[in-house]
């Protein structure tokens, strides 16, 4: 849970970075490719971190873990 929401904290920083940048000193090119860059690589382990917490969560709703699937 905490890698989920540390990766999803991160890429919203890397998201809410280029209209600040863009207002203050500007933005580059090489800005906007390595904040792009960042956010896309923090995505995965967030997303994989969300995954793993289906069946747990799938069981405390009283849930078939391939109705939660599905729903996903």
């Amino acid at each position: 849970k905490a890698m989920s929401v540390l990766a999803d904290a991160a890429s919203g920083l890397t998201v809410a970075a280029i209209p600040l940048l863009y207002f203050t000193i500007g933005l580059e090119t090489w800005h906007l490719f390595a904040l792009v860059f960042l956010g896309a690589l923090l995505d995965g382990p967030g997303t994989t971190a969300r995954f793993s917490m289906l069946p747990d969560l799938a069981e405390s709703a009283g849930m078939a873990l391939e109705r939660a699937t599905s729903i996903i």
